[in-house]
């Protein structure tokens, strides 16, 4: 049985990226950023990719994807670099980079750091994702009674599970990286809680129950905007987020992240308390808060900091 971590259990995430690779990389020169097991390279040179740069700074994955790319393609459309993007400067000539450095608690990976690198470095090329915007739901306590996981997407805690061909939307990508012996990739999670130390299977649950509330745009970045990238991203520190709510009454709130290129996009969903095991999220009371994000470190398992403030109402 075949069993890998990562995005390829993930059918939201590979139409997204599938579909918005086969639009722009037609006789394109191709960036694939972090490219893991060399999905999105495949999905490029199978859209007509002109040259695919493959680069990984696991030289694991940066093997898989170079024994994956040469059983299929011509070794003269792609290159495999073994190397970190954020501390290397390819000397490459770039149409599109694509990446798919997005974690489950969406920053945790550090999508805009390379953002920023690769509008620096290739200031005219198109890059997949370009937009990652936020809205916040509000649920009553009682709609999320035996939902352990809160998440339209199949990503979430698939470490462990038999990786479905389905999933990876094309057979031979499947057959061939079935036969690549490898030992896997396990990317420890950082905790901090001592109440979760014994780990459990968790079930993924989509949540059917509607918010009472929804804020839309509490933020939203934007690839093509210069101001918004520097705004959001130090040098050293990313990303910099703060926004405010106010709730008016008890609830438990989920942080919904719809990640885009032109019309294509896909949905994550995660809460302050994503981490932990327990059939209720925390909840809660009425009153004014302020959120920020931790600079992707999970802390008590969750990457936002809130507090109660007696910030005016908007």
């Amino acid at each position: 049985m075949l069993v890998y971590d990562g995005m390829l259990n993930d059918k939201c995430r590979n139409l997204f990226f599938k579909s918005s690779i086969q639009d722009v990389v037609k006789d394109k020169v191709v960036l694939d950023v972090g490219s893991g097991t060399g999905i999105l390279s495949w999905y490029a040179l199978q859209a007509g990719a002109k040259h695919v740069y493959a680069i990984e700074s696991n030289s694991v994955s940066a093997d898989i994807t170079k024994k994956v790319l040469e059983k299929k393609f011509p070794s003269s459309k792609f290159t495999v670099i073994r190397g970190d993007f954020l501390k290397t400067t390819p000397d490459l000539n770039v149409d599109v980079v694509i990446s798919e450095t997005i974690g489950h608690c969406i920053f945790e990976e550090p999508i805009l750091k390379i953002w920023k690198k690769a509008k620096s470095l290739f200031p005219s090329a198109v890059f997949i994702p370009s937009t990652i915007t936020c809205d916040v739901y509000m649920y009553e306590p009682s709609d999320l009674v035996g939902s352990e996981i809160l998440t339209d997407n199949s990503y979430i805690n698939r470490t462990r599970q038999v990786l479905a061909k389905e999933n990876v939307l094309d057979d031979e990508f499947y057959d061939i990286l079935s036969t690549i012996k490898r030992r896997q990739i396990i990317r420890p999670r950082i905790r901090n809680n001592p109440k979760i130390q014994n780990e459990k299977t968790i079930n993924v649950q989509t949540i059917r129950a509607e918010p009472f509330r929804i804020v839309k745009n509490v933020f939203s970045l934007n690839y093509d905007s210069n101001s918004v990238i520097h705004k959001n991203v130090a040098d050293s520190h990313i990303p910099i987020i703060n926004f405010e709510l106010n709730i008016s009454k008890l609830c438990s709130i989920v942080l919904m992240y719809e990640i885009g290129f032109n019309d294509h996009s896909f949905m994550l969903s995660s809460s302050p308390d994503i981490w932990k095991y327990a059939h209720m999220w925390e909840q809660l009371e009425p009153g004014n808060y302020s959120f920020n994000y931790n600079e992707g470190k999970l802390v008590d398992d969750s990457i936002w900091l809130y507090v109660k403030t007696n910030v005016p109402k908007n």
